[in-house]
């Protein structure tokens, strides 16, 4: 159980706090961590911020509103429940970010491990979601819905190639609502009350199971187009307020510990480092506050970091 929300901002000003509002409402459906990533209208990459506190707690630092400033394109929340992958290991937490994807998942996959041997791919995270990237990148939304077993309500935004959509997506065993603001905002959130809380409505429907919703910007306001991939109908997943659904897989917070050959000579293997180390190798850095994560363009990321927030801010 974890919780997603998000905006795609349309020609009209946003009020920041209300997003805010929002990634601290989600918190209900999980405390260990929390994280979000984001887009300015006309920048060229996106941030991803996160980190193993509560939605709430970031909020109250301000956290959101500081980082983001003006010009917001895009916006995907997340609050963590964790069920497999440290949160010390920061990229475990949510948005998570791999195979040129930035995903932000509510559920459990039970057969991640498959997955990736089916893939041929090798993961840089423990977290069960990553598969989810991996899917998305080597095959396609549809061979997702037919492999991928478990529970799953998904954004994502594809980083190489239309980077400028946002792609909402569930299975149907988790909630994900879909709304447009009287200011003509497109919203989402795992609850409905959890959007009527934070904005004023002027619509909402219940995302069907196995039919992606892609945001992109039209001439007005934001345009939500959709397809089905899968011939497969189930039933949507509504929940009233404060209720939660279980999902795949135990709610017991678990660490996925990786086991290191020792070499020939040594008599004990080197202890696998919980830090996050390897998502440097996959074109991803900490940013100069050393909290977000983001694409490394060049050697001088941090210099570009700073330019880049005091254009935009």
């Amino acid at each position: 159980m974890c919780g997603i929300g998000g905006i795609f901002v349309g020609e009209q000003s946003i009020d920041l706090h209300k997003i805010e509002q929002l990634w601290s409402a989600i918190s209900d459906r999980g405390t260990h961590a929390s994280g979000f990533s984001f887009r300015w209208k006309d920048a060229d990459m996106d941030i991803v911020w996160k980190s193993p506190i509560s939605s709430r707690k970031a909020v109250s630092k301000g956290v959101f509103s500081s980082k983001v400033g003006g010009s917001l394109s895009y916006a995907l929340l997340h609050t963590r429940y964790t069920t497999q992958g440290s949160t010390a290991n920061n990229g475990n937490n949510h948005p998570v970010v791999s195979h040129d994807m930035i995903v932000t998942h509510n559920g459990v996959i039970s057969n991640d491990d498959l997955i990736f041997k089916q893939l041929n791919s090798t993961r840089i995270h423990e977290v069960d979601t990553e598969c989810i990237n991996a899917s998305l990148r080597i095959e396609s939304p549809s061979w997702l819905i037919e492999n991928v077993r478990g529970s799953m309500s998904i954004a994502w935004v594809d980083i190489t190639q239309n980077q400028h959509e946002v792609n909402l997506l569930t299975n149907g065993r988790n909630p994900l609502v879909i709304g447009r603001t009287t200011q003509g905002h497109v919203v989402w959130a795992s609850n409905l009350y959890h959007l009527e809380d934070s904005f004023n409505l002027e619509s909402h429907f219940n995302a069907q199971p196995n039919k992606i919703y892609t945001i992109s910007q039209g001439i007005d306001e934001p345009a939500i187009k959709s397809r089905f991939i899968s011939n497969e109908r189930p039933q949507a997943t509504v929940l009233r307020r404060n209720s939660h659904v279980a999902s795949y897989g135990s709610w017991s917070p678990k660490t996925t510990k990786t086991k290191t050959k020792a070499r020939k000579g040594t008599s004990k293997a080197k202890k696998s480092n919980s830090k996050q180390t390897t998502l440097i190798e996959a074109g991803f850095v900490f940013d100069y506050d050393s909290n977000s994560w983001r694409k490394a363009t060049d050697k001088d990321y941090e210099k570009e970091y700073l330019e880049l927030c005091e254009h935009y801010s």
